[in-house]
């Protein structure tokens, strides 16, 4: 197989980077995904964009053919950048499951390059934030005068979110999902805050305040024995955070406070906001366990590490900075992510996804397993737990478990939502037999309940409450879609139906990683017909199972736990 790229476009100046490029694979035997990261190397740290691309597989000539082109803002390729001394632009080429370095560069553009081997040499000073609203005291002189005269123009700047929600301009910001009044809305507060800084938004008025809150505790020190649990998300009884935090809890002398609390920082009382900054400013080490975004405005200070022990094995769905210039995706200037000091991932083969995720350094990414794992390898607990499930719910013992577990569509928490019409319960159960018994585990978004005949009562249970992974551990066949457990599912060799009415939409919107038919380690269904099928054949793939296993999760070997703390035990001491 051999890679080229040819350059048409290449453009360096006034703090941007114009590429387009097309491209040529040869040599590849069946179609698979193809994606383009343009991979900024700068010393020990490093940034991966993904470019996006059309591209076509000619399965005569066994090639796939591609172009795209993009614009990045170089001043925030890196993050908080100090003088940078040389930059180096890598194209890597993913395709499928392979990533592919080893590619021939043409330039076909009137720009004369610096190569260094299959790299291309950049202007460091394009690096360099010149912005006016860096300048300090001159960019406040400013704001006095604009921000007054932005707001008097808004009724002028709602008029322009009216033009643009009719279909004659883009609406701001870029990466907003809102419809009607509240896209007008949004459209005008971003226009303010375009020429003056200043934004009506409770959710980043808080946060400016909490980075306040944060400035002030830090006249503090730090304790040099403080472990901080910071989340967002509900306790769950065996997450990532609960068992690190008890394993720490038995074999350190550390300080470990947790601060667990699902209100989104709009909702929190200023005594909470400034509860947390003072936690965090008097940490050594602050752990997350999930997307926590108004830590990232924070300058941490240099005695404070922070980790992201991330909630989901594998990577499936695009999420983070993979999603640049697609809605609901951050934009280039965006801080999400890109303050973890480290990151744990459940296999090696997945570091660099993470990586370009979250906009961190791939040496950063460290493949030390997913501690909520480790219980699903523990003969005990998995006696343990089976034993208490049918203890509370007898109906499920000597049945053929079937576990229905389905993501959510929607932008999130306050959207959310699950198609329930489209997965007939009524029709599954004519086509299996009384052994069969259906387990509803609803995603924690969706509000939405399957419907069916009280007839089948004895054969559908609704479990949502219960936890997914003790659930698993009772399934023979999961049905599923685009959701995480399947990582789950193939660690216990579990057979997955997958079952994806709506595959071409949600590629479309939400995208995964991998084309989904060389990704799924199970039989693909797209209506009821081929469901029911699926289901009665009752066929497992063992061999693809632990192939998908071995590629996604080569670090869950059920010491995850112990090793992230090992780690953790390292950093505090050092």
């Amino acid at each position: 197989m051999e890679s080229e790229i040819q350059l048409l476009q290449y453009k360096e100046g006034q703090g941007k980077l114009i590429i387009r490029l097309k491209g040529l694979i040869t040599g590849v035997d069946s179609y698979d995904k193809i994606r383009v990261l343009l991979r900024f190397i700068s010393g020990d740290s490093d940034r991966r964009i993904p470019l996006p691309v059309e591209y076509q597989y000619d399965s005569n000539q066994q090639e796939i053919t591609f172009d795209g082109e993009m614009t990045i803002d170089l001043p925030n390729v890196f993050y908080h950048p100090k003088r940078i001394q040389h930059v180096e632009l890598e194209p890597v080429i993913q395709l499928g499951m392979e990533e592919i370095t080893d590619l021939t560069i043409k330039n076909q553009t009137n720009t004369e390059l610096m190569m260094n081997q299959r790299k291309i040499v950049m202007q460091p000073s394009e690096f360099e934030n010149h912005s006016f609203r860096n300048m300090g005291l001159p960019y406040r002189i400013y704001q006095v005068f604009a921000i007054p005269v932005s707001i008097l123009l808004l009724p002028l700047w709602f008029l322009d979110g009216l033009r643009c929600v009719l279909g004659f301009g883009t609406v701001l910001p870029a990466e907003s999902t809102s419809r009607g009044i509240k896209a007008i809305v949004k459209h005008g507060n971003a226009r303010v805050k375009m020429i003056s800084g200043f934004t009506f938004s409770p959710r980043e008025n808080k946060t400016k305040l909490f980075c306040y809150y944060y400035k002030m505790a830090c006249r503090h020190v730090v304790d040099e024995k403080q472990i901080l649990f910071l989340s967002e998300r509900a306790e769950t009884a065996h997450g990532n955070a609960e068992c690190v935090k008890a394993e720490l809890e038995k074999n350190s002398d550390f300080s470990i406070v947790t601060y667990r609390n699902t209100k989104t920082v709009d909702q929190l009382e200023l005594s909470e906001l400034k509860k947390i900054a003072e936690l965090v400013a008097t940490s050594k080490l602050v752990i997350l366990d999930d997307f926590y975004p108004q830590i990232h405005w924070l300058k941490l200070r240099k005695e404070t590490e922070l980790i992201q022990l991330w909630h989901a094995c594998g990577a499936f769905k695009t999420f983070g900075f993979s999603r640049l210039g697609k809605k609901g995706g951050p934009r280039q200037s965006s801080y999400n992510h890109r303050s973890y000091d480290y990151a744990f991932v459940s296999g090696t083969g997945i570091r660099s996804i993470y990586s370009e995720g979250f906009a961190i350094p791939e040496n950063h990414v460290l493949p030390l397993g997913v501690p909520r794992t480790d219980h699903l390898l523990d003969e005990s607990f998995k006696k343990d737990t089976v034993e208490g499930l049918y203890s509370r719910y007898p109906a499920l013992k000597n049945k053929k478990v079937v576990l229905i577990a389905p993501t959510f569509r929607g932008d999130g928490n306050r959207t959310a939502y699950y198609p329930v019409e489209q997965l007939d319960l009524n029709e599954l159960c004519k086509a299996v037999s009384k052994d069969y018994i259906f387990v509803i585990k609803n995603h924690p978004f969706v509000k939405d309940k399957f419907v069916y005949d009280d007839q089948y009562n004895d054969q559908v249970m609704e479990l949502s409450n219960e936890d997914i992974n003790d659930l698993l551990l009772i399934t023979d066949t999961l049905i599923t879609d685009y959701s995480s457990v399947v990582f789950e599912a193939a660690l216990l060799e579990i057979r997955t139906v997958f079952y994806v009415f709506d595959l071409e939409e949600y590629m479309k919107d939400r995208d995964i990683y991998y084309d989904f038919e060389h990704f799924a380690p199970g039989e693909i269904t797209k209506n009821m017909d081929e469901l029911k099928l699926a289901l009665v054949n009752d066929e497992k793939n063992l061999e693809k199972i632990k192939q998908f296993r071995e590629y996604f999760m080569d670090a869950v070997d059920g010491n995850a736990t112990n090793r992230i703390c090992d780690f953790i035990q390292k950093l505090m001491n050092a």
